[in-house]
């Protein structure tokens, strides 16, 4: 339900954002899969292609992707780069031991059994369900309060683009949208980057940053560094932070059930996995 609160947008930008961009990355996706159908060998009528991307993704489609898929909510505020050594490691290994493999699941069957299988599909099915939910939760809310559209109505209206490129197009469509997604966020970060550290008024430059730092750690010392400095790199909570954030907070045991993270180590060809990872 919209606020009453006053907005950034009106709510036709909202609605325009929400169905319109997200069909036109499912029609540009569902054109890209007819042309690959059509004209090369890649077909996602099988199951290797829908799955797995036919196991021939390269390394600049699999780096987009693990930008694309980790930016959300819940690694915003922190560093992901624990969760992704580890997985990057794990997926070393799966191609070592299962190289044929579609999903983790196939792997926990074929070595635990049938009642370890069940086991993990419930917890991979749980776990996509409440990050499904988180994402489409902070997804809308952000649209919500930047044009307020009706929360209820983003809920639903975000996912159909989604699921409409994914069920034709199969997992080589979700890495062209995740390049194209990170391209987008990049060509944003950079423009504030040097809007902020060139031409802003207020920073300017990275000096003036370094000196607006020294006079906040005055005004607002931060309890626990050196001098309550915002520069220093002796924190005495930083290794408490180091150590809680990925465990407590669940960013590692809520992605390892995770299909879309599996699928991208079982994507990735196995001549580009290795070097990149050791």
């Amino acid at each position: 339900m919209s606020s009453g609160t006053a907005t950034v947008l009106p709510q036709g930008a909202g609605y325009g954002v929400v169905v319109g961009v997200g069909f036109f990355f499912a029609f540009v996706m569902m054109g890209i899969t007819y042309l690959q159908n059509r004209y090369t060998r890649f077909s996602t009528k099988t199951s290797e292609e829908f799955n797995t991307a036919s196991r021939s993704v390269k390394t600049g489609l699999i780096a987009s992707g693990i930008v694309s898929a980790w930016t959300w909510a819940a690694t915003l505020l922190q560093s992901a780069t624990i969760q992704i050594l580890m997985f990057s490691i794990l997926a070393c290994k799966v191609k070592q031991n299962a190289p044929r493999c579609h999903t983790y699941l196939e792997i926990i069957y074929t070595r635990y059994g049938k009642a370890q299988h069940l086991t993990f599909m419930f917890f991979a099915f749980l776990t996509n369900v409440l990050v499904g939910s988180q994402l489409l939760l902070g997804g809308s809310a952000v649209v919500t309060a930047l044009t307020g559209i009706n929360i209820y109505a983003a809920i639903f209206l975000i996912p159909l683009g989604v699921c409409t490129y994914v069920i034709l197009g199969g997992l080589r469509a979700t890495f062209l949208c995740d390049y194209s997604h990170t391209l987008i966020l990049m060509v944003i970060i950079l423009f504030f980057m040097f809007h902020a550290y060139a031409t802003s008024d207020l920073i300017g430059s990275p000096s003036k940053m370094f000196d607006l730092l020294k006079e906040a750690a005055v005004q607002r010392p931060v309890a626990g560094n050196q001098d309550g400095s915002y520069t220093m790199l002796k924190s005495n909570y930083a290794p408490v932070f180091g150590v809680y954030s990925p465990m407590a907070r669940g960013n590692v045991s809520r992605s390892r059930p995770t299909c879309r993270n599996r699928a991208s180590n079982f994507a990735e060809r196995v001549a580009f996995l290795f070097p990149q990872t050791y």
